[in-house]
């Protein structure tokens, strides 16, 4: 949930497989104060991720089950 200044920091960097493959690196900084802002930094990478692979702009799902908010941004 953030570091005592409350920064939440995402870095994502994606190599795909030969030439036809997105290859990329996204930076997202934010400071959410009382928030959990996983859920937020998790939709819009995946809203970038699917904007450069299909060249088509994507719409963000903005709300989220109690259960999507608390699993977000833990690593299976």
């Amino acid at each position: 949930m953030g570091n005592v200044r409350n920064l939440m920091n995402s870095v994502a960097l994606v190599e795909g497989i030969g030439e036809s493959q997105p290859h990329y690196l996204a930076v997202l900084m934010s400071n959410v104060l009382k928030f959990n802002s996983a859920w937020d930094h998790s939709r819009i990478a995946a809203a970038v991720h699917e904007t450069i692979r299909t060249n088509v702009p994507v719409l963000l799902r903005e709300t989220a089950t109690d259960k999507e908010m608390q699993d977000s941004g833990k690593s299976d």
